[in-house]
């Protein structure tokens, strides 16, 4: 399996420009094992009928397989246990993923997120965007997440609470990590305020599929790193025997799925 399998943006961006339904599910077994990838839709809307869905295929899954796996995108594998209690509040907090990790937990399944390590994806990216660019991706494609609640966060105060662990985080002591200086980088990127509460832009800005804004590059590059990780760790948890249940955004399913379908070959 080479990473030329994982189709590339200008790909997928036909395919989106065609069109397609959500949930996007892809599905091999190959020897006894099942791989189900839920090509989710982001929201932490508790009433969408997406969740009671995935629910539903979880519990056929692991009854039906031996050795399942949850994997789950964006760390909300770290999420404490706490925050996991109850579905409902597993939901509001995170989405899909956070779900899928209280159902894992609830079933004593191993739940993992096979995402790259936060400070070596940042690290490659600001090798080719600087480290300001990359901070100022992460901030709004932080808004943009916060956007999706049903019940939305202070997301100025929050915002700040998430610059001051970055900037933990990261240790980049030439980075100004504060919202006044994320705002600057806006104006200085776009020649306009930033707009908290335009869900269309801040999307618009953060999207790696090909447009004009100068932060695509950065947005595609930072999924394709993403994916080139995850699609490893997938082949590694196939390739050891387990069954994989993997929630990630119907973007990453689509462009995993030539390479995933390789896997059901062997």
């Amino acid at each position: 399996m080479q990473n030329r399998d994982i189709l590339s943006y200008k790909e997928y961006a036909e395919i989106e420009k065609s069109g397609f339904s959500t949930p996007y599910i892809v599905e091999l077994r190959n020897d006894g094992q099942h791989l189900l990838f839920y090509g989710s839709e982001h929201t932490n809307n508790p009433e969408h009928p997406q969740f009671n869905d995935v629910e539903e295929r979880w519990n056929r899954f692991i009854s039906n397989v031996i050795q399942p796996v949850a994997l789950v995108e964006g760390h909300f594998n770290e999420v404490s246990k706490s925050d996991t209690k109850d579905k409902t509040i597993a939901i509001v907090d995170g989405g899909e993923a956070q779900l899928v990790v209280y159902l894992a937990r609830k079933d004593n399944i191993e739940v993992t997120s096979p995402e790259p390590d936060r400070v070596w994806e940042a690290n490659q990216l600001a090798n080719e965007f600087g480290r300001d660019n990359v901070a100022f991706y992460y901030f709004v494609r932080q808004i943009g997440w916060w956007n999706r609640f049903t019940k939305k966060p202070d997301v100025q105060v929050d915002a700040a609470k998430m610059l001051a662990l970055m900037k933990k985080t990261y240790s980049w002591d030439d980075v100004v990590f504060s919202t006044e200086r994320m705002m600057e980088i806006h104006q200085v990127l776009f020649d306009k305020p930033l707009s908290w509460d335009d869900t269309q832009w801040v999307y618009d800005i953060t999207t790696p599929t090909p447009q004009d804004h100068v932060t695509y590059k950065l947005a595609r590059r930072s999924a394709e790193l993403r994916d080139k990780y995850i699609l490893k760790q997938i082949v590694d948890y196939w390739q050891s025997g387990k069954s994989p249940f993997i929630v990630f955004g119907s973007a990453h399913a689509i462009r995993l799925e030539p390479a995933l379908r390789k896997l059901g070959k062997n």
